[in-house]
């Protein structure tokens, strides 16, 4: 990092974690002792404004070497649309960056808990350009349910634990470090 300390990034902590870098408290959920990946039931996807509901059962796979949130192309498209996405290719959407602040909040279900996003944190902005976060990812797979993969544009937001000696997640809202 030539010298200096990045403004953003993440810390990696080996045989524990640390309390001071979330607030409140974590929220654990088991992984299912048949699954391959660091994935947990999710329930509901919502934007805050009532306009998508995705209320079936899916599963939602936490994964630190992914950057943004995927989902089936039916449901990405459909979501893209409802905020006013614009195709682009390869499965993204370009968003006006002048109307991020009128659109709603991205809400999952997972077990008990409930975890949002902004639009400033489920936008990026590429230089001039704003696109979506949201991409289509169709995952053939021999579960029944539709697979969602939360990458980083997530865990920016929530502090996780990946506990392998007793096969859970937690998450708990990370604190935020101002920038110098």
């Amino acid at each position: 990092m030539n010298g200096k300390e990045s403004e953003q990034g993440g810390q990696l902590t080996l045989g524990g974690y640390e309390k001071d870098q979330y607030e409140g408290e974590l929220h654990w959920m088991k992984v299912p002792t048949k699954s391959s990946y660091w994935e947990v039931d999710m329930d509901k996807v919502e934007l805050d404004d009532g306009r998508f509901l995705y209320g079936e059962h899916a599963r939602a796979i936490i994964d630190t070497g992914t950057t943004l949130i995927t989902c089936p192309s039916y449901i990405a498209n459909a979501l893209n649309r409802l905020i006013g996405g614009e195709p682009i290719g390869s499965g993204m959407h370009s968003i006006d960056c002048a109307k991020i602040a009128t659109l709603p909040e991205l809400k999952f279900k997972m077990g008990q808990f409930h975890f949002s996003l902004s639009p400033n944190e489920y936008v990026m902005r590429l230089g001039a350009m704003c696109v979506s976060s949201i991409s289509g990812l169709d995952l053939h797979t021999n579960d029944i349910y539709p697979v969602w993969i939360l990458g980083d544009v997530f865990l920016r937001k929530y502090y996780s634990v990946f506990d392998v000696a007793n096969r859970r997640i937690g998450l708990a809202l990370a604190k935020q470090v101002e920038a110098a």
